[in-house]
């Protein structure tokens, strides 16, 4: 059994897991990964989850502009262009900018230039968590910030060093167990281990594997330690109850 993350890694690792016909627990965000083989097992929230609860923030657009920044993969790529664009213009939101950097090149100066010329009332960010820091940096200096309402996703869970006036008036739509003082999260023994150990409560990301590792061992134990049984109890898992909440796999 293996387990991966993120969504880059999971790519690569899944034809290797499959050739050999080991099981793969991914934490990543494309719902397709699980799609493409019986497998594979995700235990994270995806990206249209996020785009659908992005979408119900902002609401009706009623003529406003709206600008999209990305990061070319498969994941965000999916999301933006299925899900994001067609949902935004369905409420009427204008899409000025869907401004795309590359992730070897890193481009950023261009998207954030793309978007500026849109003039738009609200970006919405679907960027790698090191993309975040230089990104609003630059939205500063454009003078983006304050002037538009900037709308972060799941890369805003990592803890950035920056100055409070470089956040002022970002939007963030996680997970709910990306707050690691959630209760549930803080009470778990997770949450009390991972604070003996190292002082600090864990991170969601550590959740989540830890919600996947625990789901392996209930399958070892209640099904045997066959790669097809441990795959026969995980396809029948429905609303487990993890320390970052209910867990099904369809």
């Amino acid at each position: 059994i293996i387990f991966a993350f993120p969504c880059a890694i999971v790519y690569k690792v899944q034809p290797i897991a499959d050739k050999a016909g080991a099981l793969l627990m991914a934490c990543n965000m494309d719902p397709r990964t699980a799609q493409k083989s019986s497998r594979t097992f995700r235990v994270f929230p995806d990206l249209r989850q996020q785009t659908h609860a992005m979408l119900r923030y902002l609401g009706k657009g009623n003529g406003k502009r709206a600008a999209v920044i990305r990061f070319n993969m498969p994941s965000p790529n999916c999301a933006v262009t299925d899900f994001l664009l067609p949902g935004l213009k369905s409420e009427g939101w204008q899409v000025v900018a869907d401004a795309v950097y590359d992730m070897k090149k890193r481009d950023y100066e261009s998207a954030v230039s793309q978007v500026k010329a849109g003039n738009p009332d609200v970006i919405l960010m679907y960027v790698d968590k090191e993309a975040v820091p230089a990104l609003l940096k630059l939205f500063k200096k454009e003078d983006l910030l304050g002037k538009a309402n900037i709308v972060g996703g799941i890369s805003f869970a990592f803890p950035f060093k920056l100055p409070p006036d470089v956040l002022e008036g970002v939007t963030v739509v996680l997970p709910a167990c990306a707050l690691s003082e959630r209760l549930k999260f803080r009470t778990s023994w997770l949450g009390e281990e991972y604070r003996k150990r190292h002082g600090k409560p864990p991170h969601m990301f550590a959740g989540f594997c830890f919600d996947g590792a625990m789901l392996v061992g209930h399958a070892l134990k209640g099904k045997g330690i066959n790669t097809t049984d441990v795959q026969t109890y995980l396809k029948s898992v429905r609303n487990y109850q993890g320390v970052t909440g209910s867990i099904t796999f369809n």
